[in-house]
Formats: C-alpha cells, sequence, structure tokens
C-alpha cells in the first residue's frame, strides 16, 4: 500500500495545471527579489557542494529544469553527481550497473518499474545523460517498508541506534517542520488514520540527509545534484538536516507553486531560487 498525503496529491494537482514540456523561463532570487536566468544561477551555484532541485514528480517541466542543471553544470566543468529520491539505497547496485553500461535498457527499465511508480519518461533524458557521460547516480531514499510502518505504528518500529547514526530528532522537536507542512493539524490522509505521518516524512528526511553527506565524505570534489520532491527540498528538511552530518554549502531551487502547499508565499528560509 502506498500512503499519499493530502499535501503530495495538492502537489500531483498542481504538476498537472503547471505541466510543459519546455524549460521554464522565469526564475527569481528569493533573497533580492530579483529575476534571474537559469545561466545566472548556474553561474552563482557552480561551486557549491550540493544542489536541491526541488519537484514536482508529475511536471515534465520540473524534469527538464533538473536535467539542464545537471547537464549545465557538467559542461562548466564540474564534476556532477545526483542524488536520486525515487530509488531507495538499498538499490544502489541497479544504478551503478547502468551508470557503467552493465545492464541493458530493457533490463533497468523492468527495475525501474518494479521501484518507481513514476514515469520513466520523466526522467528518461538524466537517466541517459548520466550514462554517456559516466555521472553516478545514488539512490537515497529510506526502505518503502520502514516508512509505512512508522506511519502507521510509530517511530519505536525503528532501532534507536539505526535513529542515532541518521541523526533522526522526532516532530515534536521541532515545530517549525511540523507547522510548515501542516502536520500539527489533526488530519486523514487517504482515508486512513496514519497519526505518525510526520515522524514517517521526517525519518525519509533524515535517511536522505545522512546518505547525501555519505556521498560527499566519499568525494570532497564532486559537485551533488539532488533530485527529491519539493516538500524534501524545503530549507526546514532534508537541507536543514544536512548540517547534523557536516558543513556543506547547499543551494535551493523550487518550484513557486510549492507555496500553495506551505499557504505562503516562499521566502529564503524555504528556498534561494524559484521557477515558474
Amino acid at each position: 500500500m502506498r500512503i499519499y498525503s493530502s499535501a503530495f496529491c495538492l502537489l500531483i494537482f498542481l504538476a498537472v495545471l503547471t505541466s510543459c514540456s519546455t524549460l521554464p523561463v522565469h526564475y527569481q532570487d528569493l533573497v533580492s527579489r530579483s529575476d534571474m536566468t537559469l545561466d545566472e544561477i548556474i553561474n552563482e551555484v557552480s561551486e557549491t557542494r550540493v544542489i536541491f532541485v526541488g519537484e514536482l514528480h508529475a511536471d515534465p517541466a520540473s524534469h527538464r529544469l533538473e536535467f539542464e542543471v545537471i547537464r549545465r553544470l557538467s559542461e562548466a566543468g564540474r564534476k556532477v553527481a545526483i542524488a536520486y529520491e525515487m530509488f531507495p539505497y538499498t538499490k544502489q547496485k541497479a544504478l551503478d550497473d547502468w551508470v557503467s553500461g552493465s545492464i541493458s535498457m530493457a533490463e533497468f527499465r523492468g527495475i525501474y518499474g518494479r521501484t518507481v511508480k513514476i514515469p520513466y519518461k520523466y526522467y528518461s533524458d538524466i537517466f541517459s545523460y548520466a550514462r554517456e557521460n559516466g555521472l553516478p547516480i545514488y539512490g537515497i531514499n529510506e526502505k518503502t517498508s520502514i516508512v509505512r510502518n512508522v506511519s502507521k505504528k510509530g517511530i519505536s518500529t525503528v532501532s534507536a541506534g539505526y535513529l542515532r547514526e541518521l541523526g533522526f530528532t522526532n516532530c515534536s522537536e521541532d515545530q517549525e517542520y511540523s507547522d510548515l507542512y501542516g502536520f500539527s493539524e489533526n488530519r486523514q490522509y487517504h482515508g486512513t488514520q496514519l497519526p505518525f505521518l510526520c515522524d514517517a516524512q521526517r525519518l525519509r528526511d533524515a535517511s536522505m540527509s545522512y546518505r547525501i553527506a555519505e556521498i560527499l565524505k566519499g568525494d570532497n570534489e564532486v559537485t551533488l545534484v539532488v533530485l527529491v520532491g519539493a516538500a524534501h527540498a524545503a530549507k526546514v528538511a532534508v537541507p536543514g538536516m544536512l548540517a547534523i552530518h557536516g558543513v556543506y554549502s547547499y543551494r535551493v531551487i523550487m518550484p513557486d507553486v510549492f507555496k500553495h502547499i506551505i499557504k505562503r508565499p516562499q521566502g529564503p528560509d524555504i528556498a534561494d531560487y524559484v521557477w515558474y
């Protein structure tokens, strides 16, 4: 069973409304509120260790932007790697085999189809470019079974040692996090009461931040482009949790429509740049 929050469903709806096969043309710096071009953003972030690109999963424009960020950084001479939310870290071998050319397109698409619910076409250009140019792709998501159990039964279903390794803190210790996504409200999700959904989401964020840090520790020169859903890319989520594991420079690029999820305009506490 797959669990979706009402916020996630709204993101899917917004993606349908804003879908477009072309690269977004409008970008804004959230500190200065000045308009920018994508090339200007790439120039600003080129020395940054981690670049979070918050996506709308079903929106072609999101994925076109992700591809262009990867391509332009790579062609500017940066050593680029990709961190990918949709694959759990337990499926890393499939990603390694794909990039190395050890498995065929048919084999990889078969694994993808059994792992990811979002159509392959949205990421096809990214996967092909990574393979053609030898860019590593890292799966950073937590195992679905663990997240599902936490959603239903609470964080006590996860060992204390593993939580310490991830640097996990629960939602009750971060009111800003709970409030931003509406988890402070008494809500039902997909018709099922899931009282621990906030901690489940936070566990995913903690797990992804931990795995991003491990990638960075393994290569001091890499520029890591992180492809995650917009809710995970907000600074209070994965980027902020990254600080638990070390000091790494990062920038966040988000879709402007994320403001409809948090029910307020985005500012530099959420992201560095927005596109629309």
